[in-house]
C-alpha cells in the first residue's frame, strides 16, 4: 500500500533540496513500494498455505479449550499480529474472552480499554470481517477510548460463525508496527474463521457425544450394579429356598421315620414272641428280621385244640408299610379263625384268609 511506503518515508527519509534529489527520492520510494507489494503478495500466499495447514491441525482437536487456545496462537502468528483475543458469544449476547495473546484474559472485557470492542461489535452487526488500517484516523473508531489509550494503529476482527450460529470473534491489532493489516489478510482471517467455526462446532458435538457416552456408561454401570445386586438377592433367596426345602425334607423324613418305626412296632406285636413254643409233639422258635423298618415276612403259631396246632409262614409281595399292613390283616384273620374254630385244616384256612384279604 502507499501508506506502507509513505510511513517508511516519514520514519527515515529527509526532504531533498534539489530536483535531482527529488527524482532520486521518487525512484527510491517506487522501488520500495514495488518490493513492499511483492513481499505482501508472497506473505499472503504463505499465509494462505499456513491457514490451510493450521485448519487441518485444528480439525483434529476435540477438546474445546485446547482448540480455542491453539486457534488464537496460530492466527496471531500467521497474521503477525501484536495482540489478539478470542471472544466467545454467550447465549445472552455478551462477549467473554476465552483466550488472549499479548493481553490478560481477565482484562479483556467490555467497558475496559484493553481492546477496541467497537470493531468487535461492527463484526457482530455485519456478520463479516472488519478491518481498519489506521484506527487513529478511522471515523468509526478514532473516538474510542481504547484506540487512544493503547495507541492502536491497525485492527481487524472476524466472526467465527456458521449458518446456524455465531460462536465468537477473533480480534487482532497492531500498536507499534508501521505495517497495517491489508485487505488480503482480512480475507484470510475470514476464511480461517470459517474453518474454526466448523472445528468449534465439531468440538461441541464431540463433547456432547462424550457426555452421552459417559452418561450411558454410568447408566450401564448402574444397571450392572443393580443386576448384580438382584442376582445376589436371587441367589440368597434360592439358598433360603433350598435350605427351607432341605429342612422340610428332613422334617418329612423324621415324620416318615416315626411312622415307619410305629409300623415296625405294630408289626412286632402281631409276630410271636422270640421264645420257644411247645405244643403236642412240637417245639417252635421263630424270628423275623425285615430288610427295612417293616416288611411282608410273617409267621404265626396258634393252638387249635389239645391235639392240634396251626403254623403259618407267609411272605407278602413287596416291602414297607403296605406289605406289613397286609400281614396285620392276615394275623387278625387267623386269630378270628382260631377263636371261631373255623380252622379245619390248611386248605380251609387259606381259603378263608384269601376271601377276607382279597
Amino acid at each position: 500500500m502507499i501508506g506502507f511506503a509513505g510511513a517508511s518515508a516519514r520514519a527515515g527519509t529527509l526532504v531533498p533540496k534539489s530536483a535531482a534529489d527529488r527524482g532520486t527520492q521518487r525512484r527510491s520510494i517506487a522501488v520500495r513500494l514495488e518490493a513492499g507489494l511483492a513481499d505482501a503478495a508472497a506473505s499472503n500466499e504463505q499465509g494462505l498455505e499456513a491457514i490451510v495447514e493450521v485448519s487441518r491441525y485444528l480439525a483434529s482437536i476435540r477438546d474445546l479449550p485446547t482448540l480455542l487456545e491453539k486457534t488464537l496462537e496460530a492466527v496471531v502468528r500467521v497474521m503477525r499480529a501484536e495482540r489478539g483475543a478470542l471472544l466467545e458469544a454467550t447465549p445472552d449476547g455478551a462477549l467473554r474472552c476465552v483466550a488472549a495473546r499479548g493481553l490478560k484474559v481477565e482484562e479483556v472485557r467490555e467497558g475496559s480499554s484493553s481492546i477496541t470492542f467497537g470493531v468487535v461489535r461492527a463484526a457482530q452487526e455485519t456478520g463479516e470481517a472488519v478491518l481498519s488500517d489506521n484506527a487513529l484516523s478511522d471515523e468509526r473508531f478514532k473516538e474510542r477510548r481504547s484506540v487512544v489509550a493503547t495507541d492502536i494503529r491497525s485492527v481487524m476482527c472476524a466472526p467465527i460463525r456458521t449458518r446456524k450460529r455465531t460462536f465468537g470473534f477473533i480480534y487482532l491489532d497492531r500498536r507499534v508496527l508501521d505495517v497495517a493489516f491489508q485487505a488480503e489478510q482480512q480475507d484470510l482471517l475470514a476464511a480461517f474463521c470459517t474453518q474454526v467455526a466448523v472445528a468449534w462446532e465439531n468440538a461441541i458435538a464431540f463433547a456432547e457425544i462424550e457426555a452421552l457416552n459417559s452418561g450411558l456408561e454410568g447408566k450401564v454401570k448402574e444397571r450392572t450394579v443393580q443386576l448384580r445386586e438382584t442376582n445376589e438377592q436371587l441367589a440368597r433367596s434360592l439358598d433360603e429356598l433350598t435350605n427351607t426345602r432341605l429342612k422340610l425334607a428332613e422334617a418329612q423324613r423324621d415324620v416318615l421315620e416315626k411312622e415307619m418305626s410305629l409300623a415296625r412296632d405294630i408289626q412286632r406285636t402281631i409276630l410271636p414272641l422270640e421264645e420257644v413254643f411247645e405244643g403236642p409233639g412240637v417245639q417252635l422258635f421263630g424270628k423275623v428280621i425285615p430288610a427295612s423298618f417293616c416288611g411282608g415276612d410273617w409267621w404265626a403259631w396258634t393252638r387249635i385244640d389239645d391235639a392240634r396246632s396251626l403254623l403259618v409262614v407267609a411272605d407278602v409281595t413287596g416291602h414297607g408299610v403296605a406289605a406289613s399292613l397286609i400281614t396285620a390283616v392276615a394275623r387278625a384273620c387267623l386269630d378270628t379263625l382260631a377263636l371261631t374254630h373255623e380252622a379245619k385244616g390248611p386248605a380251609a384256612v387259606l381259603r378263608a384268609m384269601n376271601e377276607v384279604i382279597f
